[in-house]
C-alpha cells in the first residue's frame, strides 16, 4: 500500500522512526523536491535504509516529499519505484491500491498504467501546470481513485495533493515528530512509539468518539454493494483493499450513495414482500423491487389443510401495466420542482414513463 511522507524541516525524523516508516515498505524509495526553482526526483531500489536516512539528511532542508514503495502490482525494479514521471515536467507519487490494476501489461504498476491511460491524455486539454493546481481536476481524481487513494503531483512549483483530508497527523509525542503529515496509519508499525497502549494518531477528518480506524480480514457479516464497497448488519461502510476490509471513517460521496441506494432497495423489496404477504400488493411498491427478482417466495397457509405451502408469486407481470398507469397519475399532478426532483432520482422510472407517453402505450 506504500507510504507517502510529507516532511518540514522544523519536523525532524530519527532514524529510528525512518526505520519504522521503511519496515513494511522496502520494495523501493523516493524523493521529489524543489531546488533552485526545478523539480528534483530521485528513486532507489534494493538499496539499504541506511542509504534512505543519508538522502533524507541531505535534502530536508528541502521539505522532500518521500515515498516508500510496499508492492502491489508490477516487478520491484526502478522503473515501478516513485516518483512516476507524468510528462511536461511533472512528477507523480501514489499510495493505494488503483481499481484500474495493470492486466494491459503485469511488468508495470497500476499506478503506470493510471498515468499513461488517464493522466497523460488529461495533460494534452491544456497547461498540466495550471490543470493540476484547478478545483475541478482535484474534484475528478478523487472521483476516480477514490478516498482509499491519495496522489501528490509535483513540478517546479511545489505539490499538489489529492484526497489531501484522508492523510494523517502524527500526535504521538514519544516519535519525536509530532505534526509531521503521512499518508496513512496502516502502513507503518503504529504501536512502537506507545507500548502501553494503542499508538495514538490524529487524522484531519474529524472522528466520532470511539470511531477508529476498524479492520476486517474477511467479508464475513458484511453484504455488497459496490465492487469495493460493503455495509454491516449496523449499517457502517466498510471498503475492501489488499490488506483486508477498511471501516469508512467519515464515509465519502460515492460511499453514501452506495449506502443510500443500498437501503432504498432495501426497504423497497421488505415493503413489497410484506404487501404480498398481506395480499394488498402495491405495484408502485413491487416492481422497482423486482428488477433482476421477477419473483418472491413466501410461505402462506393453506385454510384447508391447515399447512404451510410456497407459493411463487410473478409480481412482475403482475404489476407491469397498472405500475405504470398509477406512476403517471401520480406525476402528473406533481409540481415542476418536484416532477424535476423525481427524475432526478428515479431516473429509470421516469425513462418507463417517457416510453409508455411517447408511444401511446
Amino acid at each position: 500500500m506504500c507510504l507517502i511522507i510529507e516532511t518540514k524541516k522544523d519536523i525532524p525524523i530519527s532514524d529510528e522512526l525512518m526505520r519504522n516508516f521503511a519496515e513494511r515498505n522496502d520494495d523501493g524509495f523516493g524523493f521529489m523536491y524543489v531546488k533552485d526553482n526545478v523539480l528534483e526526483t530521485e528513486k532507489y531500489v534494493d538499496q539499504s535504509v541506511d542509504l534512505l536516512i543519508e538522502r533524507y539528511q541531505a535534502l530536508k532542508e528541502y521539505e522532500p516529499m518521500i515515498h516508500l514503495r510496499m508492492k502491489t502490482h508490477g516487478l520491484v525494479d526502478h522503473e515501478n519505484t516513485h516518483p512516476y514521471p507524468c510528462g511536461k515536467g511533472i512528477w507523480l507519487m501514489h499510495n493505494g491500491v488503483l481499481s484500474t490494476g495493470n492486466a494491459k501489461d503485469k511488468d508495470k504498476s497500476d499506478t503506470w498504467h493510471f498515468i499513461e491511460n488517464v493522466i497523460k491524455p488529461l495533460f494534452e486539454w491544456g497547461n498540466p501546470h495550471k490543470i493540476i493546481r484547478t478545483p475541478i481536476f482535484k474534484k475528478i481524481m478523487e472521483y476516480i481513485i477514490g478516498g482509499a487513494n491519495r496522489f501528490v503531483l509535483g513540478d517546479r512549483g511545489g505539490f499538489v495533493i489529492i484526497n489531501d483530508t484522508s492523510w494523517v497527523t502524527i500526535s504521538e509525542e514519544a516519535t519525536g515528530a509530532k505534526g509531521l503529515r503521512v499518508s496513512n496509519s496502516y502502513a507503518w508499525s503504529e504501536r512502537a512509539f506507545h507500548p502501553k497502549g494503542p499508538w495514538s494518531y490524529q487524522s484531519s477528518i474529524p472522528r466520532e468518539p470511539g470511531y477508529g480506524r476498524v479492520r476486517k480480514n474477511s467479508s464475513d457479516g458484511l453484504i455488497q454493494l459496490d465492487t469495493d464497497l460493503y455495509v454491516d448488519e449496523d449499517g457502517a461502510i466498510w471498503e475492501k483493499s489488499v490488506s483486508g476490509f477498511w471501516r469508512a471513517e467519515k464515509p465519502n460521496k460515492r460511499q453514501r450513495k452506495a449506502k443510500k441506494r443500498y437501503e432504498r432497495q432495501q426497504r423497497i423489496q421488505a415493503e413489497a414482500t410484506q404487501a404480498v404477504e398481506d395480499d394488498t400488493t402495491s405495484p408502485v411498491l413491487v416492481l422497482p423491487a423486482l428488477v433482476g427478482k421477477p419473483t418472491i417466495i413466501v410461505q402462506k397457509e393453506d385454510e384447508q389443510d391447515d399447512v404451510e405451502q410456497t407459493t411463487v408469486v410473478n409480481l412482475y407481470h403482475y404489476a407491469q401495466e397498472t405500475y405504470l398507469e398509477h406512476l403517471k397519475k401520480e406525476w402528473s399532478s406533481m409540481s415542476e420542482d418536484a416532477l424535476n426532483a423525481a427524475v432526478y432520482t428515479e431516473p429509470e422510472e421516469a425513462a418507463k414513463l417517457l416510453h409508455k407517453v411517447l408511444h401511446n402505450d
